[in-house]
């Protein structure tokens, strides 16, 4: 044997008898390492200072004379890493676990909201060519995008230059009647390019044809596949059959598959799909009236969307030209599709995911701290390796083995927890995010996971690997491996530092938004929704075609039984949208005015249609006047009542009682004859005082007859209130019974308490709080946990000298003050900088607040005050053991 090879294995040996079984391993893999080297140098000095220059261990011989040499490849090199790192992390169960917990935490958050990110603004809309779908409105300088009228689409449709397809929807209700039996659907009144835009292929049948998509067209539906297998038995022969739908044969021509979805706004993707077209009575072919009729369309291939507004912009001057009473100041709007259908949810996302990813970063500083603190016992070993050789970069790359391999580990726990998390996140508010159903734990998501665990992974492994990597050997040697803990101790303050700062950050937005929620929960919404029942009702086919009287007299009827009941307080129809469920509008102008020029110079209200019974049910206090009684019918004067918005915005200093107004979808002039308090339609953080949410109500047994048997058939504009002496739902048994003692053929269905209708309209609100909360939560209980583990640290390092203090004279409460004047440095320290943060940030939360500064002071301090006890907790009981340091003994250990 070669001296200098002698010489090696001799050195190692001198280590080896104190060293474990892993270590021992290792270094016969430097020596070997070494001696090829030393060899290589022999025959090829220039080739060996070539692979010298390599990173250790990874010496590749090309020359003919180093050809006996054995390289050693990287993916070799990686794999012995990774089980090295493995060996390690087995060791030290204690320290893998809190590190795959904290890891598992941070990383599964991420995932979970990445996972909701990704599937609602991040995925292409499952169409073909989805970046030429857009969304169109009629648009108005006052209201923006709004629904519009059929006939303006019609004439888009044959005036555009710019779209290959247009389509237009309708969302609606019937009732599918079979074997005598009457039965609630929920549909769609679409046009015939519909599906066709889409790309969607029945899976029987054909899609609607144009000649059936008019007025006088062959009556044709679309069946969804869940409809005609769970309602019709999967006939394969269904195609050619007729089903009655609002007591009109239809004839099936086709099955939408059960996978398509569309996120439209309105859409409802339902049980049955029949010709826009065809919708009978004036309020479709109207071009005033719009019915909440919505459309999109698909660019033709060589259009920009520059281009398609222009054109647009151009059809809608055209048309203020021929139709001014309707389209004058009307334009057209266009949105990108995917854009229309997020719509604000984008920021609310974007901000999530930001606040989520301090969560991961406090993570990341905690496994760093407790890889910094667990590096003091292996400072020795990563001296050994550079004495055998290996150099500054192959210890980097070890550290960073064992830093990725450890949170590649918390990364498959994170995504377990993603998957719960998930579901829990959607299970909490379901109708608060579009394209909800689309979420899964796709490959994109997969990716992300391995992306930011590989990123975790090296983030925090980077300060250990460079302070192990670039100790100085004597000092290691010389101190046992103690030398230097001073750097180190700066380092981990500078993570803990960091660590308050950012759940400082997390505490003040969830606080703020904890704050608007509590002020949403106490904003009277103008009504008592506890106790009331809502629900809406199919009409009996027999029924449906009658005249206006006799529906008229129906719904009396079954509101006079209502009141009859034990349980009901008060019962009443309501013919328009309920509150904080949508808004009609109703045009008209004041009789003491000339009548304006155009319907877009129109005076306009949220018009609400009820019985005399509805104040009773929603307790709406009543300010002037008097409200509907049973003498108010089609044979007496046609009056209104209008909210107190109503009176300040249109009679300024007047008493409005008395004063006539112009109606214009009824022909008539109306009567105010009372004023009462303003409901909240438009939501909980609606401005009261906004002219726009004023609102008018009249009697639904004065509404004329064209409108009674042209909307009221349509059953989801007919619904009821009943107000109940206990729990709503109880009394549910009871109105089913009394209503199908009326007529078997009416069903109950939409049915719903207005608490819960209330507690809907914030769910966006308490969507952030939740999540924002828990990012919060687990923020503050990992950077506790760290403030703990780096004080647990200090202490034991510094055991030594706090013998020494406590022997030269220091009291225990000194060595008590001494620790937690230290955490809570760093405490106030982190409070600081997270206060200077987060008073930039929680402005991008601005518009989700209500009631409550984006810069609230109270939250600010509530925050710190939180985090500084928490970093006091945490510290005491280290502190409680320093002060229990025996001075003798530490003085003895020394």
């Amino acid at each position: 044997m070669r001296l200098k090879d002698f010489v090696l294995r001799l050195r190692a040996l001198l280590f080896r008898q104190r060293m474990d079984e892993e270590l021992q391993e290792e270094l016969a893999f430097h020596l070997e390492m070494q001696v090829r080297k030393n060899r290589c140098h022999e025959r090829n000095p220039a080739e060996a200072e070539r692979q010298a220059r390599l990173q250790f261990g990874s010496v590749v011989t090309t020359t003919e004379e180093c050809r006996e040499v054995r390289g050693i490849s990287y993916l070799e090199m990686l794999g012995k890493d990774v089980r090295f790192a493995f060996r390690m992390l087995r060791k030290s169960p204690g320290f893998t676990g809190v590190a795959l917990l904290t890891l598992a935490l941070g990383i599964g958050a991420n995932t979970a909201l990445f996972n909701i990110v990704y599937a609602v603004l991040l995925r292409p809309l499952p169409y073909p060519d989805p970046d030429r779908l857009v969304a169109i409105y009629s648009n108005y300088p006052v209201d923006g995008n709004a629904s519009f009228s059929y006939p303006n689409f019609v004439d888009w449709q044959l005036d555009n230059r710019s779209f290959a397809h247009l389509a237009a929807y309708h969302p609606d209700d019937f009732t599918f009647t079979a074997a005598g039996e009457a039965q609630h659907v929920v549909g769609e009144r679409l046009t015939a390019g519909f599906f066709d835009a889409l790309g969607v292929k029945p899976i029987l049948g054909r899609n609607f044809l144009p000649e059936e998509d008019r007025i006088g067209g062959p009556p044709v539906v679309l069946l969804s596949e869940n409809f005609w297998r769970n309602r019709l038995g999967s006939q394969r022969t269904i195609l050619g059959q007729s089903v009655t739908l609002n007591s009109t044969v239809y004839t099936v021509v086709g099955v939408i598959p059960a996978d398509f979805s569309f996120s439209g706004k309105g859409f409802i993707a339902g049980d049955v799909y029949v010709p826009l077209g065809q919708s009978p009575g004036w309020p479709f072919q109207s071009r005033v009236f719009t019915m909440d009729i919505y459309g999109f369309g698909k660019l033709r291939p060589e259009v920009s969307l520059a281009q398609a507004r222009a054109d647009m912009d151009g059809v809608a001057r055209r048309l203020a030209e021929r139709y001014p009473d309707a389209d004058k100041d009307s334009g057209i709007g266009l949105v990108p599709l995917k854009q229309d259908i997020t719509g604000d949810t984008a920021t609310l996302l974007y901000l999530l995911l930001g606040a989520v990813g301090f969560v991961l970063l406090i993570a990341c500083a905690n496994i760093a701290n407790l890889l910094l603190a667990r590096s003091a016992g292996r400072m020795r070993e990563f001296a050994v390796r550079a004495a055998l050789g290996a150099t500054h970069g192959r210890c980097i790359c070890q550290v960073l083995a064992e830093s990725v391999l450890l949170s590649l580990m918390g990364g498959c726990l994170g995504l377990l927890l993603a998957a719960w998390a998930t579901t829990g996140a959607l299970g909490v508010v379901p109708n608060a995010l579009p394209r909800a159903e689309e979420v899964a734990l796709d490959t994109p998501v997969l990716l992300f996971t391995l992306g930011i665990s590989i990123g975790a992974g090296i983030l925090f492994g980077l300060a250990p690997a460079f302070r192990m990597g670039g100790q100085s050997l004597q000092e290691v040697f010389k101190e046992g491996g103690r030398g230097t803990s001073g750097a180190r101790h700066r380092l981990q303050r500078v993570f803990i530092v960091s660590e308050v700062a950012l759940a400082l950050v997390l505490l003040a937005g969830a606080g703020l938004m904890v704050r608007t929620l509590i002020e949403l929960e106490s904003v009277n919404p103008g009504f008592n929704p506890r106790n009331t029942l809502t629900f809406s009702l199919t009409l009996p086919r027999t029924l449906a075609i009658q005249s206006a009287a006799a529906l008229r007299e129906h719904y009396r009827q079954i509101t006079e039984n209502l009141n009859a009941l034990p349980d009901v307080e008060a019962a009443s129809m309501i013919d328009s949208y309920l509150p904080m469920e949508g808004d009609d509008e109703l045009a008209f102008w004041r009789d003491e005015d000339p009548k304006p020029a155009s319907d877009s110079e129109m005076l306009m209200a949220y018009d609400i249609g009820v019985q005399p019974g509805y104040l009773r049910a929603m307790q709406i206090p009543l300010r002037q006047g008097r409200f509907f009684t049973e003498d108010d019918t089609t044979r007496s004067p046609l009056v209104v009542v209008v909210d107190e918005v109503f009176a300040q915005t249109f009679f300024p200093n007047q008493n409005p009682v008395g004063k006539v107004i112009d109606l214009t979808v009824f022909n008539a002039k109306a009567q105010i004859i009372g004023v009462v308090g303003h409901v909240k339609h438009a939501g909980l953080a609606a401005d009261s005082t906004n002219s726009t949410h004023a609102q008018m109500y009249y009697a639904c047994m004065q509404v004329p007859d064209r409108i009674v048997v042209t909307l009221w058939p349509l059953s989801h504009l007919a619904r009821f209130l009943v107000r109940t002496k206990g729990h709503p739902l109880t009394a549910l048994g009871s109105i089913r019974e009394i209503l199908n003692h009326m007529n078997n053929q009416q069903t109950i269905y939409g049915v719903a308490t207005l608490d819960k209708i209330v507690s809907d309209s914030v769910a966006p609100h308490r969507f952030t709080m939740i999540l924002m909360g828990a990012f919060a939560a687990l923020a503050l209980t990992l950077a506790g946990v760290g403030i703990y583990g780096v004080m647990s640290y200090v202490v034991g390092q510094r055991t030594q000298e706090i013998g020494l203090r406590i022997a030269l004279g220091a009291h225990r409460m000194d060595v008590l003050r001494l620790v937690l004047g230290e955490s809570a440095t760093m405490a106030v320290l982190g409070v600081l900088i997270g206060t200077a943060a987060a008073f930039g940030l929680t402005r991008l939360l601005s518009k989700m607040l209500y009631g409550v500064s984006a810069h609230d002071p109270l939250t600010f301090a509530g925050g710190a005050i939180l985090l500084t006890s928490v970093a006091l907790v945490a510290s005491y009981i280290p502190a409680q053991r320093a002060m229990r340091v025996d001075p003798m003994v530490a003085l003895r250990h020394e």
